[in-house]
């Protein structure tokens, strides 16, 4: 699974006010670590701006899920608020 770069359909599909952005940690850089492309769209909630990373998976990755796999989302430090959505191709 690895995040795609973000394409003028993905600021539509977020909204009015999204941004093309890429983030990256400290040391990432210089260990070779490529920063991670999203979107960041407006807070329009009340609970800040958030932060939508388009993960595309592989043949391999699509067919273990259909077999009943588990999709795992790992955060470093604490949880943050998330979702999960599926976009129509």
């Amino acid at each position: 699974m690895n995040p795609r770069p973000i394409t003028p359909d993905d600021l539509d599909w977020w909204g009015a006010g999204s941004r093309a952005m890429s983030f990256t940690g400290p040391g990432e850089i210089e260990a070779d670590i490529e920063p991670c492309p999203a979107v960041v769209s407006p807070d329009r909630d009340g609970f800040g701006e958030m932060v939508h990373v388009p993960w595309v998976l592989d043949e391999i990755e699509l067919a273990q899920l259909a077999k009943g796999g588990t999709l795992w989302l790992t955060c470093w430090g604490h949880l943050p608020i998330h979702s999960l959505q599926v976009q129509e191709p």
